[in-house]
Parts: structure tokens; C-alpha cells; sequence
């Protein structure tokens, strides 16, 4: 790997760190309303952790979808009159 540092990573394994990368986490209310700003923080920390998994400079982007709400199982059934 060019241009790399020689370091100790946090579970003390020897690993080589490239000399910069970049990772971005993109919030937005495309598909799901924030109602609170501490969401924004919740939501990047999440989406920065999985950047931070990835190898390299990545950008990750919130693609999760607002939940659809279903009948429950114990709605009674209609009645036929």
C-alpha cells in the first residue's frame, strides 16, 4: 500500500493506516422526518460507524425507509352480516 503509516490499531493488532482518508455521513429527511435534532446526531453516528468499517475514502448516505405500519394479529377479523 503506497504511502501508508505503520501503526498499532485499537485491539493492538499491527496494521498499516493509509495517510489520510475520508469518511462522510450524509443525513437527510428524503425519507424519514427528524422530529428531533438529536436525531441528526444519532442517525450520523450510526452512518459513520459503518463508514469507518469500510477501507478507504467512502461516503455512506441514510438509505433507510420510513417504517410501514401493518394490521396487528390480534385485529379481530370482519364480520359477514
Amino acid at each position: 500500500m503506497p504511502l501508508c503509516i505503520d501503526s498499532v490499531d485499537r485491539r493492538g493488532n499491527k496494521e498499516q493506516f493509509p495517510i489520510m482518508s475520508l469518511s462522510i455521513a450524509v443525513v437527510t429527511n428524503e425519507r424519514n422526518p427528524i422530529a428531533h435534532p438529536g436525531d441528526v446526531s444519532k442517525i450520523a453516528s450510526e452512518l459513520k460507524k459503518g463508514a469507518k468499517a469500510m477501507k478507504g475514502s467512502v461516503y455512506v448516505k441514510d438509505q433507510r425507509g420510513q417504517a410501514i405500519e401493518t394490521p396487528s394479529e390480534t385485529t379481530d377479523p370482519p364480520r359477514n352480516s
